[in-house]
């Protein structure tokens, strides 16, 4: 969770009612700091993983209040199918290395005992009979959100600054 909070403003707030109706001006540059993050997440995120819509993972969702805005991320863990993968569909007779697999990008590799099964799951083989299997799993929204927040928070900020610069004129 990604919050941004203006603080220490509630006193300011009541000597400058000369500039009108300054709460609904603070709720519009504060909603306008919580776009400009989620398209920042977005653009990062795409940057560093290598799923198609990487907004479709999960749930975003935005609050704003006057002096405060959240931007909530939210999410399960996704299926490797969502990622690059090759094999993409399932073919026969099954590659012998097993399936590639590329969620980070530049940082791929081969599962050796993994398999597709026709819906494109991505399936390994726990042990060396044919059953048990598990359903692999990767990265969840929430956890590509944290990678990147640093650099996500650092650009709210400045586009608050930007925001309240042109509140106060």
């Amino acid at each position: 969770m990604i919050t941004v909070t203006v603080t220490g403003v509630e006193a300011a707030v009541a000597g400058l009612n000369q500039f009108g109706d300054l709460r609904s001006r603070l709720r519009t540059a504060v909603r306008n700091t919580i776009r400009t993050g989620k398209s920042e997440l977005k653009s990062r995120i795409t940057a560093r993983y290598t799923a198609a819509n990487p907004m479709s993972l999960g749930s975003t969702a935005m609050t704003v209040s006057s002096l405060r805005g959240v931007l909530k991320v939210g999410g399960r863990r996704n299926q490797l199918r969502r990622f690059i993968i090759n094999p993409r569909a399932r073919i026969n007779p099954a590659p012998k290395g097993g399936v590639y697999a590329q969620v980070v990008r530049g940082q791929g590799g081969s599962i050796r005992r993994a398999f597709l099964q026709r819906s494109g799951n991505v399936f390994e083989r726990i042990s060396a009979s044919r059953f048990p299997i598990r359903q692999l799993r990767t990265v969840s929204l929430p956890g590509m959100a944290k990678a990147v927040s640093s650099q996500v928070e650092s650009k709210m900020y400045q586009r608050l600054g930007v925001e309240l610069d042109n509140v106060f004129g």
